[in-house]
């Protein structure tokens, strides 16, 4: 017979309503020379590996290679966007800050990370249905659903479809919208791949933004 007798409190300072992650306060270091007294520049083919300077990144390339592609195709989501641009107008919901060009300056085009908010559509919500019960609608199935991305200047706006991954995504780890609905959110950093695709990672998210 095993007894689940409690010996000890293991866990650091947890006993004091305190408990400290070493990974919190862990330094981020030159993939190459371990240098952290600078501003590090991450690796735009993958977003993970990071460096002091262009240098070290050359260096470390022979070695990085193995791993860059694999690691930035299974940390990104590739999304096609719009083949016409339309910033949209500012606009503001009750405890948000508001989003357009008056607001935030263009994404950067050269491969560089932003954020990007991503917002599922709440089913039934334009149809002006109030009884939800056995209601079915394409915007509750991961495969169909539209999802909303956009950044703070609005330059970046535009309906995604048929991406379950990013859905899940948001599902499990987002939060509920602001405007009363059953809509829910997620902050991500993206960045443009080309003039016809964003790439959305998921190995990490920015803190959440007001707007």
């Amino acid at each position: 017979m095993v007894l689940a007798e409690f010996k000890g409190n293991v866990c650091r300072q947890n006993d004091r309503g305190q408990t400290h992650f070493e990974t919190a306060t862990k330094k981020t270091y030159c993939a190459f020379c371990f240098r952290h007294d600078v501003q590090l520049k991450v690796c735009q083919r993958c977003m993970t590996a990071k460096y002091c300077g262009k240098k070290c990144q050359k260096l470390h390339w022979e070695k990085h290679k193995y791993t860059c592609n694999g690691t930035g195709q299974r940390n990104a989501i590739e999304v096609p966007l719009p083949t016409d641009e339309q910033v949209m107008v500012s606009r503001a919901y009750p405890g948000l800050e508001p989003t357009g060009p008056d607001y935030a300056p263009p994404p950067p085009r050269d491969g560089s990370l932003f954020i990007v908010k991503i917002q599922t559509l709440e089913a039934g919500f334009y149809q002006n249905i109030t009884d939800m019960s056995g209601f079915v609608s394409d915007e509750q199935d991961p495969n169909k659903a539209r999802l909303l991305i956009y950044d703070r200047s609005r330059h970046v706006n535009f309906f995604a479809k048929s991406k379950p991954q990013i859905y899940h995504l948001i599902m499990e780890c987002g939060m509920l919208g602001k405007s009363m609905t059953l809509t829910k959110k997620l902050y991500c950093w993206a960045a443009f791949k080309d003039a016809k695709t964003l790439r959305i990672f998921t190995h990490e998210f920015p803190q959440a933004k007001p707007w």
